[in-house]
Parts: C-alpha cells; structure tokens; sequence
C-alpha cells in the first residue's frame, strides 16, 4: 500500500512536523497544519515514509479506501476511515495511527497494508 512518491517534500515544510519516528534505517514524519492539508488535498494521509536512500513514500487515500475489512467497533463498516492522523507510534511490526475521527489504523511498517481499524471514542 505504500506508494512512491517523487518531489513530495515540495508539497511540505518542516514546520510542520508534528512527529518524527525512527524504526531501524526508516524514518516517518507526521505532518500538521498546511502540510496535512495539501497531502490530503493531493490524495495521501498525512505521514510520510523515508527509506534508507532517502526515498519518500506515502499511503494513498484511494488505495485506503479499497481494503475491505471489518472495522472493529463499527459492525457494519467495511469501509476504512480516511481521516487525518493526529498521532503515530510503532507496536513490534506495526505502525499505530490514531485518526481525527477517533479510529486507529494499524499498518504494517515495511508494506504500509493496513492490519486492522478499529473505532476507539
């Protein structure tokens, strides 16, 4: 699920990093403010992945919304939740995003797949 994404750091600015993670030779940066705005407005959520290289990848939006899962807390949902992440930590082989509308997505971290989601408010 995670895409590529060239001249992505264009669409941001360092100010807004709300958080930064470090997971071996991975870094994510968590996006506020404008730069979480654009990334949305541009069809990404607002965390962005970098490699090794310094390759920059983030999960789409479309791609999101085409896993079919069950979300937990919300038996007829089937559909993920799509709204911004106000927070990002790692549990053993997951990335943990807690979303705006009260959802927490699980990714794995080297695929970006989205595990699980489940309503927590």
């Amino acid at each position: 699920m995670l895409s590529r994404c060239n001249d992505i750091d264009a669409l941001v600015s360092p100010h807004d990093v709300q958080k930064h993670l470090y997971i071996g030779d991975y870094s994510i940066r968590l996006y506020t403010g404008k730069s979480a705005e654009t990334l949305e407005s541009k069809g990404f959520l607002n965390f962005i992945v970098y490699d090794p290289e310094g390759e920059a990848f983030t999960v789409s939006l479309a791609s999101l919304r085409q896993v079919r899962l069950r979300v937990e807390n919300q038996c007829a949902l089937l559909e993920p939740n799509t709204s911004s992440v106000v927070g990002i930590w790692v549990e053993g082989e997951k990335l943990c995003a807690q979303q705006w509308d009260g959802y927490l997505s699980r990714f794995d971290i080297t695929t970006g797949d989205l595990l699980s989601q489940e309503f927590t408010k």
